[in-house]
Parts: structure tokens; C-alpha cells; sequence
């Protein structure tokens, strides 16, 4: 079983490098969210945005969907604040290291950093001086906070820029496998470092001083190989287990063989798919905040108590020993030697360490009042204690009324928009465009706007029935009239009436008309029809729901069956019944990989029955 990947690796960065030169002569348009963190360029081939997904996946896409009401950071504020359409001029990876660096013409000095490794950041910096980050952070020899002077993490050995003597020195002096050795030492990250093992013929669990130059000759060849494949002739992958991507590669790798595969056309899509079909996890937040605090309570409740049991100890020491004591104390007060450690203090007091708690005493005082103040302290420690019981005791009441989950967030493509995407519409069997009004406005704007003289125009004697326009090609035929009339049943009250079946017509255009005999109101969204009308009757209430490809984009549609079956290979049949469209669509989402939102849109008014999945030429599940 192959573990889930949880980070890019410096192979990965190297080619998402080279996919990020578009930017180069781009302006940033705008910055979104907190995670995923990402900024829209605008570049000579439109809108392109840069995502930083739980801070250690970065990819380039078309814009992602944002939800209304997105919250914007303060990181993403920043951005929009300083770098407002200010140009790239610069995108470069540091080393061969998970850090990319994008610098900006203005203001001058803008440069912004991806760290990809450890728990991942994005770092804007004004002359090198932290202006912004995603995570502030301070630990020796890296610190970012704001204001603070920025400098790049320790970079590792740079394969790109070392021959085979630099690669066999690096290596000499490692302690652990062939495997770790590659993977940290030369920088290679562990599935790179197996992959090159594997080309070269070394097994994994071999110690690097038993090599002879010759196989250390075939290891730096076969890393070599991979990096120029990437930089020449990349060939990104993605890797499934159980319908879900676990793996990518820049190119393809031979220890993944055996894997349910899909090449992409970047990196940068397989990082999407990987992020996108990764399942969503649950986190507690609130129980998790309580976790920490209990943990938190019964650290400080052993502190209280060690301290309590310490003073009190002490206290009970003086009286054991009174002249033995008081003889330490006046020596203490002289500042001579004492039979304890102690330390004297500017302000004539003595600091004695026991049992790793401090005892603070007044040498100069009454010994019984030195003894007093001693009990005191572990009486003050003993309702610290207790208070910490009383706080702890308290938490789990807490914990069962807490809210209960906070969900990763879920990223989209934004969608490539087509003129009829506010419309209902579906392809016919015979490849026809069928189109359809969702209410009297946009009935209105459909004939009036896209009816022309080629077309044919659909409806029902149903009331609520849509006015539906069929885009006619050449070849088309009674199946797609068919379809066309059954869609303007199935989306009128006839569906919430569960009536069996029910007949529909198509006309000529010519035979559309909104203009009524005198005297005679015509309402919005209703047209007259003169002359013969084509009727099919007997129509069937039953629709399919699928995704499926329309000029390279996924959209979920609800039309008939034989429309349906001819575009996708798998669907899901409903009829009138009595479940909401809400829950329909509960079930439906996970199954057709979308939203539940996408489902509802499409679905006809009223309520249903799912009456099972089908898949092309195979016979109906019901279910």
C-alpha cells in the first residue's frame, strides 16, 4: 500500500518552476483567502491563479471557484494592498530545495517566498524585512515575524549545480542507507531516492561504503536522467488507490508500476486532482482546543502539587532541626557558607533551590516566621491546585456541548461559461444543443433571443411547461424532437403531478409568435403557436442525472434517458416520487464526484424517486 504523499518534493518543485514562467510579464489582479492561499495573475493567456494549498501544495490553474462571502486574510490583504497590478519579473526555485522565490517590479523590493517543506509558508518580504506571512514563527536561525529580516532556510546539497565528485563526497560520510543517504543527504526525498535506486540496480538497505565507484557512477547517472526528463520532456502523473489519488510524479516512476494511473497535461493538474480527491477530513476543532487544555491543567496540577509537597517538606524541616537551621540562616545572612545551596539577592533576600522548586527566605527574620511564610507558600500552591482540579473537573461539560466539526476546505475550478449556462439545457442522442427556459423571464429571453429560423421549438399543454429551443444540426432526426418533448414534460407540473405519461409537441419556428389575436392577453413567458402541431404521445416521466464533458468542461445534467446514455457511460434514473430534491442530491453527489448544490440546479421541480444507477448498453440497476 503506497502512503498517502504529504508533501512536494524538490523533484516536483523543479518542474512546477518551469510551469510558473507564464507569470513572468504578468500583473497580479488579486489575493484570496488563508487555505488554500492563492493570487490571480492576469498574463498573455488570460487569468492564471497560483493556489498554496495547506501550505505545501502549490499549483497554477485557471481561477478556483471562490464560495460567496470567502473570507479574505490578512495575508491576502496585504497582497491586494501592495502588489495591485505590480509585474513578475522573476520566478525561481532556491537550489534544488522546496523554496521558490517570485519577485515583483513594484513596490521595488517586493519579493514573495513558498517555503514547501516542514509545516509550509508564503512570505511576503518589502527589502528582505517580513511584511506578511501565513504562519509566523520563531526558532533559532529562522525567524519570521513581521518586521523581522528574512533569510532562507539552510539550503541542502544542490544537485543541479555539483558534478560526480561533489555527489560522491556528499555521500562518503552518511550514516544511514543508500535510500536516506539520497533522500536527505543529496536532497532527492524519498520516493526519488527509491526511484533512482531502482534505475540503478541497488537495493535499498545498502550502506553507501560498501558501493564501488562504478554503482555510485550509475546512481548519479540515474539522477541525472530523471532531471533532465523533467526539465526536457516532463511527463506528469498521478497515482489512484481505491478511486482516489495518492501519488503524483513529474514523470512517470517505475515504483509506482502496478498503480492505477493517469497522465495529466502539468504537474500542477495532477497537484489539483491530488488535492481535490484527497477525502475530506473531520477535525474537531473544539475538542481538540480541549484536549490541549487538559493536558495544559494537569501539567500545572503536578507543578502545584510537587511544589505544595516541596515547601511544606522544607517548612516541616526547620522545626525537625530548629538550632540547625537557625545556624544556617545566620550564616546565610553573613553570606558565608550555608549547608544548602543558595543565592543571595539585591534585595537582602536568599533564593534556596529545592528539589527544583525555588524557596525564597528573608535570612535576617525571626526563624519561626521564616517557617510561617514557608507553609504559607504551600498553602498558596495547595488552592492553585485545586482551583486547576475544580477547571479540569469542568471540561468535559465543556466538550459535550462543543460545536462539533470544522471541514477542509474544498477547491473548484472556477467554470468556463457558455452563453445557455443559465438555462436548462442537454445534448440530444444525435448531438443537437436543447435548450430550455427555468421561468416566464428567461422563456421570454430564450425565444426572443436564440430561436432563429433553423431551429425547432418545443413545449407541452402542460401548465408550467418551459418553452424549449432544439439547436438543429444536419442529421438530426425524431429521436432528438423526442428527447426535446420530453424535457418539456418532465420539467412542467406533470413531474410533481406523478402522472405516467403525457403528450408533447415541436413546431417550426415560424409558428412561434408573441403577438395575440386582438383582444386577447398574452402573459409573460407565453407564446402563441398557429398552425399544425407535431405531438409525441404517451412521453414517459423519467429522467437521467450525470456528469459529463462538454468542451472539455465536467457539467452535471438531468435530461432523458437516451440523451443521457449517449454521452455518459454511467447515470442515475429518477422518476416522480416523494423524496426532496435535497436529498436526492445528498446521495447523487458523492456517487457523481460534484456538489450537492450542482445536482439541485438541474433537477425538475417537485420530488422524486432514485430508481437506481445504470451504466451504457448494460442493464438497469434498480434499486
Amino acid at each position: 500500500m503506497v502512503k498517502n504523499k504529504v508533501s512536494m518534493t524538490s523533484l516536483d518543485v523543479l518542474a512546477l518552476r518551469a510551469e510558473l514562467s507564464p507569470l513572468v510579464g504578468g500583473y497580479v489582479d488579486k489575493a484570496f483567502g488563508g487555505n488554500p492561499f492563492s493570487i490571480r495573475f492576469s498574463t498573455e493567456s488570460g487569468k492564471r491563479e497560483l493556489t498554496l494549498y495547506d501550505g505545501l501544495f502549490a499549483f497554477l490553474t485557471s481561477p478556483l471557484e471562490k464560495d460567496e462571502g470567502s473570507v479574505i486574510g490578512p495575508l491576502a490583504s496585504m497582497v491586494r494592498r501592495k502588489l495591485d497590478n505590480s509585474r513578475v519579473t522573476s520566478v525561481l526555485q532556491q537550489g534544488f530545495d522546496r523554496l521558490l522565490t517570485v519577485q515583483f517590479s513594484r513596490p521595488e523590493g517586493m519579493t514573495a517566498v513558498m517555503e514547501l517543506m516542514g509545516k509550509g509558508n508564503f512570505i511576503l518580504l518589502d527589502e528582505g524585512k517580513v511584511l506578511s506571512a501565513l504562519r509566523y514563527e520563531k526558532r533559532k536561525g529562522h525567524e519570521i515575524t513581521p518586521g523581522s529580516r528574512y533569510s532562507l532556510p539552510s539550503l541542502r546539497f544542490d544537485v543541479l549545480d555539483a558534478d560526480f565528485d561533489d555527489f560522491l563526497k556528499a555521500s562518503s560520510g552518511s550514516r544511514g542507507d543508500i535510500v536516506r543517504t539520497l533522500a536527505t543527504v543529496i536532497g532527492l526525498g524519498g520516493d526519488m531516492a527509491e526511484e533512482v535506486c531502482t534505475s540503478a540496480g541497488v537495493e535499498f538497505g545498502t550502506r553507501p561504503e560498501s558501493l564501488g565507484r562504478e554503482t555510485w557512477t550509475a546512481l548519479h547517472t540515474a539522477t541525472m536522467e530523471i532531471i533532465r526528463a523533467v526539465r526536457e520532456k516532463p511527463e506528469p502523473t498521478v497515482y489512484y488507490e481505491d478511486g482516489r489519488a495518492v501519488q503524483f510524479t513529474p514523470v512517470p516512476f517505475v515504483i509506482f508500476e502496478g498503480m492505477e494511473k493517469r497522465a495529466l497535461s502539468s504537474l500542477s493538474e495532477c497537484i489539483f486532482e491530488f488535492v481535490r480527491t484527497r477525502p475530506v477530513e473531520i477535525v474537531d476543532a473544539e475538542a481538540d482546543r480541549i484536549s490541549r487544555l487538559v493536558e495544559k491543567q494537569k501539567e500545572a496540577m503536578d507543578k502545584f502539587r510537587h511544589e505544595m509537597e516541596v515547601t511544606r517538606s522544607f517548612a516541616d524541616s526547620i522545626y525537625a532541626d530548629y538550632d540547625g537551621f537557625r545556624t544556617a540562616f545566620e550564616s546565610m545572612r553573613k553570606g558565608k557558607e550555608a549547608p544548602f545551596s543558595y543565592r543571595s539577592n539585591p534585595d537582602g533576600s536568599c533564593s534556596i533551590t529545592v528539589s527544583g522548586v525555588e524557596i525564597r527566605v528573608i535570612p535576617g527574620e525571626d526563624i519561626n516566621r521564616i517557617a510561617s511564610s514557608i507553609y504559607d507558600m504551600s498553602k498558596e500552591q495547595g488552592r492553585k491546585l485545586k482551583r486547576a482540579e475544580e477547571a479540569l473537573a469542568a471540561l468535559p461539560v465543556r466538550r459535550a456541548a462543543a460545536p462539533q466539526a470544522v471541514r477542509r476546505p474544498e477547491i473548484r475550478k472556477s467554470r468556463k461559461r457558455f452563453w445557455f449556462d443559465s438555462f436548462r439545457w442537454f445534448l440530444s442522442s444525435e448531438g443537437c444543443l436543447v435548450i430550455a427556459g427555468r421561468d416566464a423571464r428567461s422563456n421570454d429571453s430564450l425565444v426572443s433571443k436564440h430561436l432563429s429560423d433553423s431551429d425547432r421549438y418545443a413545449h407541452a399543454d402542460v401548465y408550467g411547461a418551459p418553452s424549449v429551443v432544439i439547436k438543429w444540426n444536419d442529421g438530426a432526426g425524431e429521436r432528438t424532437l423526442e428527447e426535446a418533448c420530453a424535457f418539456a414534460l418532465c420539467f412542467s407540473r406533470a413531474w410533481n403531478a406523478q402522472i405516467g405519461a403525457a403528450p408533447a409537441y415541436w413546431v417550426m419556428p415560424d409558428q412561434v409568435s408573441k403577438t395575440p389575436e386582438s383582444g386577447e392577453y398574452l402573459p409573460r413567458g407565453a407564446f402563441i403557436i398557429r398552425g399544425r402541431r407535431n405531438y409525441f404521445s404517451k412521453l414517459p416521466l423519467e429522467l437521467a442525472v450525470a456528469a459529463m464533458d462538454y468542451e472539455g468542461e465536467m457539467r452535471v445534467v438531468c435530461a432523458p434517458v437516451t440523451a443521457v446514455e449517449a454521452h455518459a457511460d454511467e447515470y442515475h434514473l429518477i422518476r416522480p416520487g416523494d423524496r426532496t430534491k435535497e436529498s436526492l442530491a445528498s446521495e447523487l453527489a458523492p456517487l457523481l464526484g460534484v456538489t450537492k448544490d450542482e445536482i439541485v440546479s438541474v433537477l425538475p421541480p417537485g420530488k422524486f424517486t432514485y430508481t437506481g444507477p445504470a451504466r451504457k448498453n448494460k442493464k438497469r440497476q434498480e434499486v
